[in-house]
């Protein structure tokens, strides 16, 4: 579970994670573009989003 949105609620205990149990396998997330050297600034924009919803995985 991505809980980067909701971590301080879940540590004051605001929030309770009830699933735990039944959580599933981390999935990779791959964003393709043409290997162009100027990306268009709202291509940039949105991946630079995307990578801050997601953190990077750790191998």
């Amino acid at each position: 579970m991505n809980t980067s949105g909701v971590a301080r609620d879940l540590a004051s205990g605001a929030l309770v994670e009830v699933l735990a149990p039944h959580t599933t396998q981390t999935r990779a997330i791959h964003v393709l573009h043409p290997p162009d050297r100027h990306l268009p600034s709202r291509t940039r924009v949105f991946l630079d989003f995307v990578a801050t919803l997601f953190p990077r995985a750790p191998y």
